[in-house]
C-alpha cells in the first residue's frame, strides 16, 4: 500500500467513525421512556395509573410535572426514592423496569402530563413525550398537546449521515 491509499484509507476510517457516533445517539434518543395512562378515558373525578417503562439498566431520574388540578394519589416506588412538591413528582430510579402512580382527575376538564429524565449511566436525558388525560365527554384537541421535543438529531439527521458514509465509500472504492 502506498502513501497515497494509506492516508485516504485513514480518512475513510475517521470519517466512518465519526458518523457512526453521530447516528447512534439520534436513532436512540427519542425512544428511552413511554408513559401510558389507565384508564385511557377517565369520568370525572376517577383516579387513573399512570405508567412509566424504562429500558434496561436505567439509572437516574424521572420528573413528572402533573397538570393544574390532578393531584397526585401515590406510587408503590418506594418512598425514600420520590419526592413530591405540588404538581412536580420526582423518582429516583435504580434498574427499575417500570414506576407506577396513581393521579386523581378533576371533576371536569383536561391536562397533559410532562416529564423529563437523565440516565447518569449513559450519561444522556431528554423529555418523555407528553400524554393527554381528558374526562370523558372533554374534546381532547382543546387539551393542547405541551408536546416537547426529545435531544438529539432524529432520523432525517441519521438517513444523511448513513448517505454521507455510502457516499464516502463510493469515493474511495473509485479512488483506488
Amino acid at each position: 500500500m502506498d502513501i497515497k491509499q494509506s492516508f485516504r484509507y485513514r480518512i475513510f476510517c475517521m470519517a466512518l467513525c465519526t458518523l457512526t457516533l453521530l447516528c447512534i445517539p439520534a436513532c436512540a434518543a427519542d425512544t428511552l421512556i413511554a408513559r401510558t395512562i389507565s384508564p385511557a378515558s377517565p369520568v370525572q373525578g376517577e383516579t387513573v395509573t399512570v405508567t412509566l417503562s424504562l429500558p434496561p439498566a436505567f439509572f437516574g431520574g424521572v420528573i413528572e410535572q402533573l397538570p393544574e388540578g390532578f393531584m397526585f394519589g401515590g406510587t408503590s416506588h418506594p418512598q425514600n426514592g420520590m419526592r413530591q412538591s405540588g404538581r412536580t413528582v420526582i423518582f429516583a430510579v435504580t434498574d427499575e423496569e417500570q414506576i407506577t402512580y396513581t393521579v386523581r382527575v378533576p371533576p371536569a376538564g383536561c391536562g397533559t402530563i410532562t416529564g423529563e429524565w437523565e440516565n447518569i449511566g449513559s450519561r444522556r436525558s431528554g423529555n418523555i413525550p407528553a400524554t393527554v388525560i381528558a374526562t370523558a365527554g372533554t374534546d381532547p384537541a382543546s387539551c393542547g398537546t405541551g408536546t416537547r421535543q426529545s435531544p438529539g438529531f432524529g432520523l432525517p439527521a441519521a438517513a444523511i449521515a448513513c448517505l454521507a458514509a455510502a457516499l464516502i465509500v463510493l469515493a474511495w472504492r473509485r479512488g483506488r
